[in-house]
């Protein structure tokens, strides 16, 4: 074996067994104006192959820690695979003009695209960078960057600070400037009523290689992104010389086979999605990669670095009683299962990109004779519940084998060095069945060998829509449900104070949380203007041309709570003046 990859080997070929493995808060604000705040600097040693099962992971608490907004002063740099939901650190905040800065660096890039711009808990949607959703509404923008070597200086900032200048590039580094704007101290609890807003981005992140096409694009496939962490000079950085791409490239393509749901369509069979710390155990990390597919890596005999698993592969070896020297057999009680439930819990898009619950797997035969005996599997890098109830499934055959053999093998069974699946014939016990190879141990003098087996059927990988259980369901927001009424007696007059402004009015309302917006456009226009506050129930345009007719709308609007950001539906237009 080429000596640059004993490491990978030494750190994916675990024990026989299962292996367990094993921040901040937004920039608050209390005055009228953003206070001045300092930047913050960012910143198969001893088997030939060993059958990588499903790895067991530890409960997590509930809730992403990677959505959290970072502020210490040198935070572990995050990379992420597939399309996640993520904050990051802060890297510089500071005020100018009384409007506050802010950098959000939300990972290694380069990123393949950002979506969606979320403030708080809601869909910030910004429109040429412009935040286009109630409190907020044109008094916060984003400049957003991939992280390409290409990618330019912020204009937000080169235009601001002097100090910073277009050498500041920040290349290699996916991140957000956000713009926040003064507004008069008697408005700011009401335009920002938590503070500076935690900003989060979903994004299509790394761009990882296919060998099948030669290009380097998006991919939430599993074996393109296992591929890629085994090459990055971030992750195990081996030669892509020391990959073999065929097995590479057969793996992927059972990643994008085509699993039918039970409500209707298809999903790729495995896909892989999440973030983690760069300071974490590159063995970890690949641990959770392989975990998302059922894969395992092992040697070809030409000294590379393949991949298998994820389907049934049917045993081209036969072990019979004349190849075997001793055996011991150690379990053989499918009552005495280590768990006959597995809790399950993914990452749910629909909830916030958060963990989430779905139908565990369960053994019902074996809890009516032993009673409930759970297990925890944690697939936060899968984000989909039917990927993890099939993971589930595989996980549970596999770590309740109705048979555990240690066989003492002669040479002759030396065709079965290399295999996943064997087919083992022992009159003795009644054994006629395929197992899985969980280690293979040769002798010194090669004469013989030691394997330890798993028994494991096709059952593992059958798969039907009846299946799948339930579907979850996202738990709903107040805020989704409260919609505020219609505002009434909309009243619109004009100011020549300083220069001409139309103000506008509506009837007050009395036990709520409610305020009032409006927006204006020149009768005949397309796009409408917001108009800024003036009270609770009235507001204003900017300096407007005479001698123009204007039409002018309202609704009601939330400022916090569970109705933060909540926008009623526009009243009928009203029309003014300016002659």
């Amino acid at each position: 074996m080429p000596a640059a990859l004993i490491p990978i080997f030494a750190a994916v070929l675990p024990a026989v067994g299962p292996i367990s493995l094993a921040a901040g808060a937004g920039f608050g604000i209390a005055t009228g104006t953003f206070a001045a705040a300092s930047v913050l600097a960012y910143a198969a040693t001893t088997a030939i192959t060993v059958g990588l099962s499903l790895l067991l992971t530890p409960d997590k608490p509930k809730g992403d820690p990677q959505q959290l907004t970072v502020k210490q002063s040198l935070p572990a740099r995050t990379r992420s695979y597939g399309r996640v939901k993520v904050s990051g650190a802060f890297a510089f905040i500071q005020t100018y003009a009384g409007n506050l800065y802010e950098i959000v660096i939300h990972g290694e890039g380069p990123w393949d695209a950002i979506e969606e711009w979320w403030l708080n808990d809601k869909n910030a949607a910004p429109v040429a960078g412009v935040v286009s959703t109630a409190p907020w509404t044109g008094f916060i923008r984003f400049e957003s960057f991939l992280g390409t070597d290409s990618q330019p200086a912020a204009s937000l900032l080169t235009g601001t600070f002097p100090a910073w200048t277009a050498d500041h590039r920040l290349r290699g580094l996916a991140y957000s400037v956000v713009w926040l704007s003064a507004v008069a101290e008697d408005k700011f609890s009401k335009t920002y009523p938590n503070g500076s807003p935690s900003v989060r981005v979903v994004a299509r992140t790394s761009q990882v290689y296919d060998p099948r096409t030669a290009a380097t694009a998006f991919s939430e496939n599993s074996a393109l992104c296992i591929r890629d962490y085994l090459t990055h000079p971030r992750g195990f950085k081996i030669s892509s010389a020391l990959i073999d791409d065929a097995s590479f490239i057969a793996f992927a393509n059972i990643c994008d086979q085509a699993v039918a749901l039970a409500a209707g369509g298809t999903e790729p069979r495995y896909r892989v999605a999440f973030t983690y710390d760069m300071v974490t155990e590159p063995r970890e990390i690949l641990q959770q990669l392989l975990q998302s597919c059922d894969a395992e890596l092992y040697p070809t005999p030409d000294g590379k670095v393949g991949i298998r698993g994820g389907e049934w592969t049917a045993p081209t070896v036969t072990i019979g009683p004349e190849h075997i020297r001793a055996f011991h057999y150690v379990q053989g009680n499918d009552g005495l299962s280590a768990f006959n439930r597995l809790k399950l819990t993914f990452t749910f898009r629909a909830a916030d990109y958060q963990p989430f619950e779905c139908d565990p797997w369960e053994d019902l035969a074996s809890q009516a004779q032993v009673g409930v005996l759970q297990q925890d599997l944690t697939l936060t890098q899968v984000p989909s519940f039917t990927q993890a109830r099939r993971l589930g499934k595989i996980f549970s055959h596999k770590s309740n084998p109705r048979h555990r053999l240690e066989l003492q093998v002669d040479a002759k069974a030396l065709d079965a060095l290399g295999e996943r699946i064997v087919h083992v014939t022992l009159p003795e016990l009644e054994i006629d069945e395929d197992f899985f190879v969980e280690k293979f141990e040769l002798q010194g003098d090669f004469s013989g060998g030691t394997m330890t087996l798993a028994s494991l059927s096709s059952d593992a990988y059958a798969w039907t829509t009846a299946e799948e259980g339930t579907a979850p369901v996202a738990p709903e927001s107040a805020a989704i449900d409260v919609t505020p009424p219609t505002p009434t007696g909309l009243a619109l007059s004009i100011s020549t104070v300083g220069g001409l402004r139309i103000f506008g009015s509506v009837d007050p309302l009395t036990g709520t949380a409610w305020s009032t917006a409006g927006r204006y456009r020149i009768v005949g226009a397309t796009d409408w203007i917001n108009m800024g506050h003036d009270g609770d129930w009235s507001f204003k345009s900017d300096y407007v041309d005479g001698a123009t007719d204007y039409e002018v709308q309202a609704a009601h609007t939330g400022y916090g709570g569970i109705n933060s950001g909540q926008v009623s539906a526009w009243t009928a237009s009203s029309f003014i003046s300016t002659s």
